[in-house]
């Protein structure tokens, strides 16, 4: 069969709504735990995490390779039903399993009778950790070996799985680097709050372990503070979970590991301040002292900024982070709360802090820098949480979260004006003393500064606007 007829194949068969097709397989793997009391509630949460995430590795990779990614996911969600089933060997759970996923693949017609074999094919060798053989069977393999490593699985020891997992390491960086940002996502798939946490923790640490050794730049400063922003948030989603001492310390370390950029992005943002104000002037003699003065400070932010892109990368900040991910795996959870339905739980966290929102910054007053940041960082919060949880309680139209976005791009400049001024003071550590002292230099500094206040009123009118339209937004779906 060609690669098209099996593409085409492959969109006729997988034409069951996949969470539906993940609860089917799931509820038949797991057939009988959640009756056994002698079974503890954490080892089933263990188990189904290692089931989706080796299920959601073989999606990934399969993107990567050029297969299929839903009969990935499939075989992924199906390849441990030997051991966790009833009656399970865990000695000899690859073959076992393959026997027993054959009649349910036949019984449930999940997959045309060529999709069969090539699934029951793959559990049946996916022990085999040391010999190549086909597609799928290699992807089973790598994203087993792989999600072991994962969860701190001694399996280094193993020649054949370190090999594995140095190998599918290195494509998945390579691949990390060329996606560049990465949005946490939480699934429909999880159906307690305490499995969503759990899938949190998982996304956290694959996303650590792809990019903790990569080199820092310009966008990779960018890119970690946003994750680490989406962290923060929903950690702050997760927030009836832990007891408030444990999520206090919590919060501490992300803010932590967010302080390494700051200087970065501040340089970065004042180089590209001072790009368009060059834009901004006209050619002539008039502008020359003031063009000299601009390549001037560019070059100083550009050392700062290179300066600070070098501290940051010395500075251990994905430890950071790897200390906040196991103590928060090992935190003690709320079991009423861990046990609440995901879907339950994040419409009412969404919908409360929507309330809070407009309570406290409903009636904003425009002119006051302090309530605008902090009602931005209310607006990342929520929009970050609401993009996690988009599967979970559908939006009838992005215009929220379109809305909730512009809010933050606007305050955000706004308060970049405001660092602006004391960057540029003696107080900010910026200027020499021989330019700060020139008057010359004092009013090539006013023009500058100048320049950056009518960008804030600029900023500040159209925040107006934008609140206006964010009030509506908010309104309507609390409705």
């Amino acid at each position: 069969m060609s690669k098209k007829d099996f593409q085409k194949e492959a969109d006729n068969a997988l034409n069951m709504d996949s969470t539906l097709r993940a609860s089917l397989i799931l509820d038949w793997v797991f057939e009988g735990w959640f009756d056994l009391a002698s079974k503890p509630w954490r080892l089933l949460a263990e188990e189904i995490t290692h089931v989706r995430t080796v299920a959601a590795l073989m999606a990934v990779l399969a993107r990567i390779r050029g297969l299929d990614p839903e009969l990935a996911e499939i075989i992924g969600l199906l390849h441990d039903a030997g051991r966790l089933r009833p009656g399970g060997v865990p000695e000899d759970h690859a073959e076992h399993g393959a026997a027993e996923v054959s009649v349910f693949l036949k019984e449930n017609q999940l997959l045309p009778e060529s999709f069969q074999l090539i699934a029951v094919n793959a559990i049946r060798r996916h022990s085999a950790k040391g010999k190549q053989q086909e597609d799928y069977d290699e992807l089973l393999k790598d994203a087993d070996v792989f999600q072991r490593l994962l969860e701190g699985e001694p399996i280094l020891s193993r020649p054949a799985w370190r090999k594995r997992a140095a190998l599918v390491l290195d494509e998945l960086r390579r691949y990390a680097v060329q996606a560049g940002d990465h949005t946490l996502t939480l699934s429909p798939k999880d159906r307690s709050v305490e499995e969503g946490f759990l899938r949190f923790l998982s996304e956290v640490d694959s996303w650590l372990l792809l990019r903790k050794h990569h080199v820092l730049d310009e966008k990779s400063v960018h890119d970690f503070r946003v994750f680490i922003r989406q962290i923060k948030a929903l950690q702050s989603f997760f927030k009836p979970l832990f007891k408030a001492r444990r999520y206090e310390r919590g919060q501490k370390q992300l803010r932590k590991a967010l302080h390494t950029f700051e200087d970065a992005r501040e340089s970065a943002v004042e180089l590209r301040a001072m790009e368009d104000f060059a834009a901004s002037l006209g050619g002539g003699a008039d502008n020359e002292s003031q063009v000299d003065w601009i390549a001037l400070r560019s070059a100083v932010f550009a050392e700062r900024a290179g300066a600070a892109i070098a501290e940051a990368g010395d500075f251990s900040w994905a430890n950071v982070l790897q200390t906040w991910e196991s103590s928060m795996r090992h935190a003690a959870l709320s079991k009423r709360v861990s046990e609440m339905p995901l879907d339950t739980f994040a419409l009412k966290r969404v919908r409360l802090w929507l309330r809070q929102w407009t309570k406290h910054y409903g009636q904003m007053d425009f002119e006051n820098d302090t309530l605008i940041h902090a009602s931005r960082i209310d607006v990342k919060k929520i929009r970050y949480t609401l993009r996690a949880v988009e599967k979970i309680i559908p939006l009838e139209s992005r215009a929220l979260l379109n809305a909730l976005e512009a809010y933050q791009t606007l305050s955000g400049a706004l308060h970049d004006v405001a660092v602006s001024k004391i960057l540029l003071t003696e107080e900010g550590g910026v200027l020499s003393d021989s330019q700060a002292e020139s008057k010359q230099g004092a009013k090539d500094l006013s023009g500058y500064l100048s320049f950056r206040e009518r960008q804030g009123c600029e900023y500040r009118a159209q925040l107006k606007f934008v609140h206006a339209g964010l009030m509506e937004e908010i309104e309507a779906w609390l409705k």
